[in-house]
Parts: structure tokens; sequence; C-alpha cells
């Protein structure tokens, strides 16, 4: 299990004892940590307040070496939700809906929509 905080810690947790830690990340962002997702594949996407979008390898467990990559797409990333094949996708400050590819850290806009469909 993981959460962010607002003091840009992204926190982990085993659901077998939550009350234990497993680890904290607190050097990749900045800000507020507004969402984060866990992926099936051994992955956690952070988006923060700092217009940042951290992918981290759950594989290790040092912060550094977990980072897998660092994005800015430019905007706030407030939703975050894991796709198939190694994808992410964000909705973004400005309801803009994009997709990363966590080996590649290639960025795909392929919704725009308005305030109103929120």
């Amino acid at each position: 299990m993981a959460a962010g905080s607002e003091d840009a810690q992204l926190v982990f947790w085993d659901i077998r004892m939550p009350k234990d830690v497993l680890t904290i990340f607190y050097k990749t962002q900045t800000d507020d940590i507004m969402s984060v997702a866990l992926t099936a594949n051994n992955y956690a996407v952070s988006g923060s307040e700092d217009l940042t979008i951290a992918v981290f390898n759950l594989t290790e467990k040092d912060e550094e070496t977990a980072l897998d990559f660092l994005a800015s797409p430019g905007e706030a990333a407030r939703r975050l939700f894991p796709l198939v094949d190694n994808h992410f996708g964000y909705e973004s400050s400005s309801n803009t809906i994009g997709i990363y590819r966590i080996d590649s850290g290639v960025r795909t806009n392929f919704h725009t929509y308005q305030n109103t469909v929120c």
C-alpha cells in the first residue's frame, strides 16, 4: 500500500503489517504528493504539485536506485492510474489525459476535455 503526503513524502506499507512502514521516499519530489498508483509489475507512480510525475521500481529499496524516471508534463497530475503493457495514465490539473510508458518515459496526450465533463 502507498500514500503521498503534503510534505512530499511517499510512504509504503505491507498490508499484512499495516503498523510498520516499509519505506519512505522523500527526496525526489518537492511539493504535495497529489496521487499515487501502484502497477502490477512492481512500480509506483506519484504525481506532485511540483509538476512532476515520478516512477519508482519497487524491487529496489533505496529511493535513488528505485527512481526509474522523473517526468515533467508541465502541470500537476491529480489522478494516476495503471494501464496495460507498462503504461500508466494521468489526468492533469488542466483536465488533459495523458499516457506514459514506464520503460521509456514517452508521454502521449490522447484526449483533452472540458471542465464540465469531470
